[in-house]
Formats: structure tokens, sequence, C-alpha cells
């Protein structure tokens, strides 16, 4: 039989009885316990400030809201001698009338306990709007909508009295129906439901990686509850309401593996700027507890979504003077020391996300403060979450500076410690130097622009994959030709920038099917006699360790994403450059030229002369000879150069002969007979059955062609 909770709760001493935990059933929203009260014996005087008194009576009340924190209000009575009071408790604060005498109104509390028994679920303070049907669970419902059924377990309750007492449930369309939904109750300060309000604006202009509102309703609000009732003060006159929101996901912190956090990651990122440019929001409280993880239900749909908007601000209707928002440990430098809010302090607080999650990597919490307990007392995460928030401003500043920094990267968990690359990439975009100190501010108030530039980078290095299905194919060698005009404009471009020399206009050329959860990584190998080789293949960025952007994409939706990365330093930083990439990346699309020109950054030895391409299928990668060596003697073998970098027209020295080329060997059979091992038809690319083959041909031991293919394949 199923644990019930008595209708009314009396506490006496000394026993101290709790107040038993609610049964895993929808009890904790319907509620069971109806009023509680304390008796306390003795005859002696009751003073004002007896305190320990009232602080007990009022802990049973949090008690009963944290067992069922969507109740409306709690009534309770102390008895105390012969002294009654009658409380009520509800999300603004606690309040009670005069003490009532009981020796001159012996019946009194009888009738009181009467009063209380027969009063209705309604009055009593429970959350009416939730209904129960005959034989069939809780459930709620909008404007005669279909019902939403709610499921016993909460995803997030408060364990607090007063404050808005958020409230979130796990619900459906029908009774056995996979749980879709989310049923969020909670008590605003707000006259106007603006979480609401700006949730749909954003869905109507298009923002992405938000969540979706399907119904509201406000039920009742703090000044209706205390109709009648004279305050010596002003209280706050909460709005208690009920949204329904979709999807339904994981919180950030439950992430399966470290690709999947990255892919959320660069999603969420993606999601705070369609929100700022698309719906003039910003969100305010970037935080591990407001960010899931979805079920991707198709190829463009986020994994990293967005949720609480109750501290979202509306930039087309911005007060003089705001309020500071956030939660502990994740608020920006800025915000601290009174900065207005920027879209750039959200970017911020993401990746404080990422700190957190890479230093403790806890699985469990949503709640800094919460995390803190698992982590020792010398981090320094314990400075970032204390009341004093000038001081927190100034520590997180001296974390962030680039002395501080490395000893955060120190803290890094060791499933993290290969990300230590990654977070040094975000951080220098964050925060670059400027006159010996770091920026921690936006350079126009509300600059979009400026952030926009430098968010693509930010996208590109979270990127973990996802564009491995564009290939070059054998008929598109004359891209360059045929899009004369458009390579044209765009090698312009680095003029008018001024662009460093080993950035260049590079053809769109992948022919490596990545899996999700993979990059593209460029390192070199040693090739003898011929020295360094560039040697490409797909990696889990957790396993690449420390990896620079060298060859981007525009991809369909405009934003410039990564699609090859190298383990070479070096390079020169796109960020430093935000006006050409802003113009890169529009004409890309004005011209719809995304799946023909990339933006290449050229590193190590690949930069100089000419090279063949030889793809290595055992491995699932591609590696460069230089076009110098002699290819196996066969008549079956045809190497075919095509320039495939340009830089800008000015560093353009001779012409076309010196620029980096690659050579792409062909199979020709020449004859009717075939050639291949056991005469089967030949694999692209070497392979390393019965001995080392190119295209099918045998490598003669010896040549400086099988020296240098034999090398590569003993080095990986």
């Amino acid at each position: 039989m199923a644990c019930r909770i008595p209708d009314l709760v009396l506490h006496g001493r000394p026993s101290q009885l709790p107040l038993p935990q609610p049964a895993a059933h929808l009890q904790s929203v319907a509620g069971s316990t109806r009023v509680f009260g304390e008796f306390h014996q003795g005859s002696g005087s009751v003073l004002a400030d007896d305190d320990d008194d009232i602080l007990r009576f009022c802990e049973r009340a949090q008690q009963v809201f944290k067992a069922q924190s969507a109740r409306c209000f709690v009534h309770g009575f102390l008895v105390r001698g012969t002294t009654l009071e009658l409380w009520a408790f509800d999300r603004s604060g606690a309040y009670s009338g005069k003490r009532l005498d009981l020796t001159q109104r012996p019946d009194l509390l009888v009738r009181t306990l009467a009063g209380y028994a027969l009063m209705s679920d309604e009055e009593v303070g429970f959350n009416t709007f939730v209904k129960n049907a005959p034989g069939s669970d809780s459930y709620v419902a909008f404007d005669h909508r279909d019902k939403l059924h709610l499921r016993p377990e909460l995803i997030a309750t408060a364990d607090y009295t007063v404050g808005p007492g958020t409230t979130c449930y796990v619900a459906s369309t029908s009774t056995v129906g996979e749980p879709d939904t989310v049923i969020k109750f909670s008590w605003r300060e707000d006259e106007e439901p603006t979480e609401v309000r700006l949730l749909k604006r954003a869905h109507e202009r298009n923002a992405c990686g938000v969540i979706q509102v399907l119904g509201y309703q406000d039920l009742v609000n703090i000044a209706d509850l205390r109709q009648g009732l004279h305050f010596p003060q002003t209280f706050a006159n909460r709005t208690f309401s009920c949204v329904a929101t979709t999807p339904l996901g994981r919180p950030i912190r439950q992430f399966t593996s470290i690709p999947e956090l990255l892919e959320v990651l660069r999603d969420l990122v993606k999601a705070l700027q369609s929100l700022c440019v698309n719906a003039r929001i910003l969100h305010r409280d970037v935080a591990i507890k407001n960010l899931i993880i979805t079920p991707q239900h198709s190829a463009n749909s986020p994994r990293g979504v967005l949720l609480d908007f109750d501290f979202a601000l509306d930039l087309d209707n911005v007060r003089p003077i705001e309020p500071m928002v956030g939660s502990d440990g994740f608020m920006a430098i800025g915000i601290l020391s009174g900065q207005r809010h920027t879209y750039r302090h959200d970017l911020e607080s993401l990746f404080y996300v990422f700190l957190w999650i890479a230093i403790a990597n806890d699985r469990a919490h949503d709640e800094a403060n919460d995390i803190l307990e698992g982590l020792p007392k010398t981090s320094r995460l314990w400075k970032w979450c204390t009341m004093d928030f000038g001081a927190v401003g100034r520590d997180k500043a001296a974390d962030m500076s680039p002395e501080g920094f490395e000893e955060i990267l120190d803290e890094f968990s060791s499933d993290f410690a290969p990300l230590r690359g990654l977070a040094k990439e975000l951080h220098a975009l964050l925060f670059p130097m400027c006159d010996g100190k770091i920026f921690t501010g936006t350079e126009t108030d509300q600059n979009i622009a400026h952030n926009d530039n430098w968010y693509p980078c930010f996208t590109g290095l979270l990127s973990s994959g996802g564009l491995s299905q564009m290939t070059w194919k054998p008929g598109e060698q004359n891209v360059a030709e045929t899009y004369a005009g458009d390579l044209k404009h765009l090698r312009d471009l680095l003029d008018m920038h001024d662009m460093p020399a080993s950035v260049c206009i590079k053809l769109i050329h992948i022919h490596i099917h990545l899996n999700k959860g993979e990059i593209l990584v460029v390192h070199e190998l040693d090739a003898p006699p011929h020295g360094k080789t560039p040697f490409l293949e797909p990696m889990a960025p957790d396993v690449a360790g420390k990896v620079y952007g060298c060859n981007y994409i525009v991809d369909d939706s405009g934003d410039l994403q990564g699609f090859e990365y190298t383990t070479i330093e070096g390079g020169p930083d796109l960020a430093a450059y935000p006006s050409f990439v802003a113009e890169f990346r529009a004409a890309v699309v004005q011209r719809g030229v995304q799946h023909n020109f990339a933006l290449a950054v050229n590193l190590g030895a690949a930069q100089r002369g000419s090279w063949m391409e030889l793809d290595f299928p055992e491995k699932r990668a591609t590696f460069l000879l230089p076009s110098h060596v002699p290819l196996p003697q066969s008549d079956r073998l045809v190497l075919r150069t095509t320039i495939t970098k340009f830089p800008s027209p000015k560093n353009e020295k001779n012409g076309t002969k010196d620029l980096p080329t690659h050579g792409h060997i062909e199979h020709t059979w020449g004859s009717s007979k075939r050639i291949g091992v056991d005469d089967e038809e030949p694999v692209d690319g070497v392979t390393t059955k019965n001995g080392l083959h190119l295209m099918g041909v045998p490598l003669e031991p010896g040549t400086a062609f099988y020296m240098a293919v034999s090398a590569i394949s003993a080095a990986v």
C-alpha cells in the first residue's frame, strides 16, 4: 500500500517528528499535507522576539513546500501555551494575525481545526490547475486543448519558500507515450509573462536552439491571495503561471561523450547568436542548469538548446537601469563590475560552463555551489561563488589573465586534459589583450556586428565534423576556370584587407567521410629521404589534442566552419581579421560558391611546392609526397596536376608557376588486360595487402616512392 501523508500534521515536543517524504507519485503536485500545526506545552508568556519557535515552525512550512513545490500556499497554526497563532505561507513570505487567547475562547481551537478540515483543495492552497481524472494520471490542459499527462518524476524543484519556486514535470500527450514536454510552474515578479512573450518572438523570428511554447496560463497572484488583508509594508506581487514547452532534453552535464559535448556547445553558440541577431533577445542566465541536450531528429536540428528565459532581456525595450542577473559561478566579469549586458557576456558565461564541466566533470549537479563540494579547497573556482560580486569579478579577471588561465588549465580533469588547446583558443577569442590587460567588455553597446565577426571562429573551433559528405568529384577539376570571376573576387578580398601571405583561397577537396564526432586533422610524418610530409586523418577531438583551424568552408547557413585542423602552430588568428571574415562569408553566400571555395591557412611543409595526393583507404587517411618523387614504372598510372590554392594577387609573384599544386593519380587500363592484385579491379590509393601497391601496381622495394610510402605505413 502506498504511504499517505496525513491530511493534518500536528507536531509536538519532544518527539520533533519530521514530515514524511512524499510518495513517488504525483501526490507531490496535488499534495497530501493539507494543514500543519505545532503544540508547544507550557503556560509561560510568549515573547515577541522568541525566534527559535518561529524559525522551527517556518521550517515545517518549508518542508511542505519542498514536498509540494507547485503548491500555491500553506496554512499553519501554532499553539504556545494558551496562545493560538494562525499563519499562512506563500511565495512572497509568511504572515499571521494577532495572537488569540484560548483562555477567553476555549472553543476556538476546535472551531479552527474544524474550519481547516472543511476547506476545499483550493482554500488550503493546492494547485487546482492540475486535474485528476478517475482511474488516470494527473494532467493539465490549456484552453481546452489536448491533455498533457504529467509523469511522477520532477526535473526541477525548489527547496525554499520565498521566491519563484520553479517546479518542472515531464509530460506527454498520452498516458503511455514517450514524454516529450516540460510543464513548468513558477511565480514571476513581472506583471507580464516576459518569458513566454520572448520565447514566442524567438520562434517567430527563426531563432534556433530555443525551447518552444506549447501552452501558457496565468493561475493566480499574491495580491489576489491576500485580498482584504492589510500589511504594513509592500510585498512582491508574484504571479503563479504554468507553461508547457518542448523539447524535453537531458541536462548538459549528462553528455555521453566529449564529441557530443562539443557538438552541444557549438550549437549553443549558434543559438545565442541567432537569439540576439534574429530575435533581438539576450538570455542573461547562461549556466549549466539552463542548457540541455536534445534528441537530433534531423541533420539540421540542434543538439544544444537554451531554456529558462525568466531573466531574458528584450533589446527593443531596455530600461535605463537593468538589475544584475545571472547564476553564481557563471556571470561574466563585465556584469559583475556593473556593465550593461551584451551578447559577448552570454558567450563568456557559456565559456565558464565549459570550464566548470572540464574541471569538475560533475554529472550529478547543476548549481555551482553543489559542484564545488566535489572539488578540492585549493580550486580557483571556489572564489567564483561568493556574494561579494566585486571580489568575484576581480578574482575571475585574475584567472582569465594569461598567467592565471594557465592555472585554470592545470585543474582540467584527466578526461578533458586533451582539450586544453581548445580552451586556449576560446580564451584568446574572448579575452584579447588590450593595453597590457585582458579585454572584458564590449567595444560598443550591443555591437553585434563586431561579435558576429568572431563568432564563426568560435563555432569552428567547437565544430566536431558534419561536413564529411562534401566531396570533390573527378569531373570538377576545372572549378577554378568555371568560377574564375568568383575566384578573382575572393582573392581581391585578401588584398583589400591586407591578409597575411599564408592565408589563401582553396578549392574544396574533401574525400574522407567522417563518422559522427570526428574532425580532420593534419600532422606531419617523417618520410625519408624527403623529410616531413603532411598526413591527414579523421580523429576524435579529445584524441587529437591541441589543434588549430587550417581550412574553413562557409556552410549553407552562412557560417564559417572548420573542416580541417592541424597540429602545426604559428598560423595567423582569423579572429584578428573580423572585417575580412565577414566580407568573405557574405561573398561566398551571395555568389553561391559554398561548395567550391574555402579559406585556407598554409602551415608547415604543405605551403611550399607541388605535391602528389595519395589516399590510404586502410587507414582512412590521405598523405602528400613531393611531386618530384618518381611514380612506379607503369603505363597504368597517370598524374594529373591541379592548382588548388590561390593567394592574393600581390602575393602571386610569377604568374601561376610557383603556386602550390596537388597531383591526383589516376589508373588507366592501357590495354584489355587487368592489372591488380589477384587480377581484381584495383583499389584507389595505397594498399598493403600482399605488399605495398599503388592503384593495384606493386611498388618496387628500394625505390624512392617505396621508401617514402613504407615509412609512412610503418608510422601509422
